[in-house]
Order: structure tokens, then sequence, then C-alpha cells
């Protein structure tokens, strides 16, 4: 395993593992409910934008944009653009518990939206407009690359940037909860990949929430379980598929600290190890998170 750069694990902290995985808890066709944007939105309307053809339009997109509904619980229907403000912003599609997400660089150029995907280069400019209907701020696609429907409409769940990360409390649990762990891989033709497990702290009886993330900063799978440590196994059940794991692990408290998993379910149950990325990000979810719900009933 290579190095970790510090500055790579922040890029992607700051672009992807801020923004919401899932939703629990919630009706899928529930009313839409604006929520009011985190004290923190406001750093939009001072965003460093470069390039950008109309600074102001690129920053008035920064948002969640939800495709038909808010996520509901586990194997429900998930979709929505996400823009940060900067001119970078991501699409995650799939469903609760399982999704794909790419990243893309995007611009305003009068009434054109232009949308570029980092991993393939595919470009799109797509007529679109931003409405309000009482509270709710409607993104109207004239055609949707994604859903590969004319006249798309997305919902503004959330505006402005989503906020950062807050950090956990120091009661995690036996590690490796509480922690993110990751294997970073440079590819002699090209690019770096990784795979990563992302566990949120755990209870008293070794038992949380957790996700494996599989892919590269541009371009990613995410899939979320639930596990418990039990000594020296650890278990997971991945909820969308109901597929249940078992392996032996142990944590390297060296330099750098690795966790090493006997059977890693991941990788075709090959012995693995992961460097550790410090504490799991949105351990603690910031209530703009919630998106109108009680933070104890999602995860993120």
């Amino acid at each position: 395993m290579k190095t970790i750069r510090p500055r790579v694990i922040a890029a992607y902290a700051a672009v992807t593992a801020a923004v919401p995985l899932a939703v629990a808890s919630v009706s899928l066709w529930q009313p839409i409910e604006r929520v009011q944007p985190p004290a923190s939105a406001d750093r939009v309307d001072t965003a460093h934008v470069e390039g950008a053809s109309d600074v102001e339009a690129v920053r008035a997109l920064a948002g969640m944009w939800w495709w038909k509904s808010l996520p509901g619980l586990d194997g429900d229907d998930i979709g929505f653009y996400y823009f940060h403000g900067d001119g970078k912003g991501l699409y995650r599609y799939g469903k609760v518990g399982i999704a794909n997400t790419h990243s893309f660089d995007y611009d305003v150029v009068g009434d054109t939206l232009v949308i570029e995907f980092r991993k393939t280069g595919v470009r799109h400019e797509l007529g679109f407009e931003v409405s309000s209907e009482g509270d709710i701020d409607w993104l109207t696609l004239a055609y949707d690359p994604e859903t590969q429907t004319r006249g798309a409409r997305y919902f503004r769940d959330q505006p402005g940037p989503i906020a950062p990360h807050v950090e956990a409390s120091a009661e995690l649990g036996q590690p490796p909860a509480g922690h993110m762990w990751i294997d970073l891989q440079r590819y002699a033709t090209g690019g770096i990949g990784f795979h990563m497990y992302q566990f949120r702290p755990a209870g008293i009886d070794g038992r949380g929430v957790g996700w494996f993330h599989r892919g590269d900063f541009d371009d990613w799978t995410t899939e979320a379980f639930t596990y418990r440590i039990a000594g020296e196994e650890i278990s997971m059940h991945f909820t969308v598929a109901d597929r249940r794991e078992v392996t032996a692990f142990s944590v390297d408290d060296g330099e750098p600290r690795t966790l090493r998993l006997e059977a890693d379910p991941n990788d075709f149950w090959h012995p693995h190890a992961y460097l550790d990325m410090g504490v799991s990000f949105g351990s603690v979810p910031p209530s703009a998170w919630a998106l109108g719900m009680d933070a104890q009933s999602r995860t993120e």
C-alpha cells in the first residue's frame, strides 16, 4: 500500500464524504419541506470559483437536488445532483444502502448548464431552468443524461454547500469502530483507486453501522452494512443484498496503524490490509444533514 497523502484525504472529505449516503426511516413519498440552510452556507458567497463563465449562476446552484423524492428505507430508489457552488459536484444514484457516485465539473453559460464528468470526460450541455413554487426550488433540465428523461425536475432539499463534518466523541468502541480505513493504490496504467471501510462508532455491545466504498475519487460505489465486533471477529450484514459475512481481524497500532482482515468479504475473502484514515467523517451528523428529521433517525 502506498503512503496516504493528507491533502488527498482532505480533498475527498471536503467534496464527497460530507454528502449524505442514505437516509433511513422516511416515507418515500413524504411531503417535500424546505430545510433552512446551515449557518455555514453563506460560504458559497465567497467560494473560490475558477474559470466560471457566470460565477453567480454557478454559486446559485449550490445544494442538493433530489429526483422525485427524498430517500426512504433500505432498497428504495435514490438519485440526486449535488452542486458545491464552486464548479464541482456529484451525481449519486442507486438505492438506499447501495449506490454509485460520479463526480463532475460544472459551469453555467447563459441558459445552459455544462457538466463534464471527471472520470470519463463525457460533456453535456443542458438547457435548464431554476424556479420556485411556494417554498420549494426546482431545477428543470431540458434533458437529463442520468435518468435519460426530458423535462426532468429535481427539488432542492438543502440550499448551500454541505456543512463540514463534526468530530466524533471519544466513545468510538473497539477498533476498527469509529474510523475510516483505506487501501489506496496507484495503478501502473494510470490513476489511483481505493477500497475503504467506514465505520461509525460502535455501541456497548459492539454493534454499529458502516459503509464500504470502492473506486477512485471521481467514480465510486458505496454499500451499507451493519456490523458487530466480538473479540477478534467482526460480522457484517450488507443490508440490501442481505449478505452476511464473518472474518477474523487484527489492528496493528504501529506506524501506520493498520487493520488486517483475514478474509475480506469485499475482496473475494482474500487477506486484505487497510490503513487508518482517522475518525469517521460524519460520526456526529450536523443538524443540517438531518433533512428535516431527528438526527438519531438517519444514517449519513
